[in-house]
């Protein structure tokens, strides 16, 4: 059976585009329209805390992530990771949305993002801590192996389980 990353490059082969950078740390590849995520390992510490792979370290100063917004997603069972400037543009595109015809999705965000939302810091060693509530909301446990996307605008952290579910079936 597949996983994600070999449809990944059955995909990126198939539609033109193929892998530009494939390594054990990372994964990325490029279409003209959509770019897609590069995709890093790491595990939950006993402490809580993830410890974000070098390679993303530097893409993560670079893009201002040194005070931080975690959040549910608003519908996958993954955590997003937010830089101050994007939680604050998410913040605003919520507000404006409240008075307007999807009020409705804008309440449904509110009470799934932004009621869960926690503040905290990358410190210099990339590490960060994600709350026991959180993680246990979409069933990372300490010690648990962890998928990191780096996406445009947010990071997603994703149990390994989930991410590949056809290597963890009974």
């Amino acid at each position: 059976m597949l996983n994600r990353r070999d449809i990944l490059k059955i995909a990126g082969a198939f539609c033109g585009f193929g892998l530009t950078s494939f390594s054990a740390t990372g994964l990325k590849a490029n279409n003209e329209t959509k770019e897609e995520p590069f995709i890093y390992y790491s595990t939950i510490h006993p402490d809580g805390r993830i410890i974000i792979p070098q390679l993303l370290r530097n893409k993560v100063k670079m893009k201002g992530y040194s005070n931080v917004y975690i959040a549910l997603h608003v519908f996958d069972d993954c955590i997003n990771i937010y830089s101050q400037h994007e939680w604050d543009c998410l913040k605003e595109k919520i507000n404006k949305n409240l008075n307007g015809p999807t009020k409705g999705y804008a309440e449904y965000f509110i009470e799934r993002v932004i009621s869960s939302v926690q503040g905290t810091k990358i410190d210099n060693h990339g590490r960060m801590f994600v709350s026991d509530e959180l993680r246990n909301h979409v069933g990372i446990g300490v010690g648990e192996d962890i998928i990191i996307l780096d996406r445009d605008r947010k990071i997603e952290i994703w149990s390994m389980k989930k991410w590949y579910p056809e290597k963890f079936r009974s």
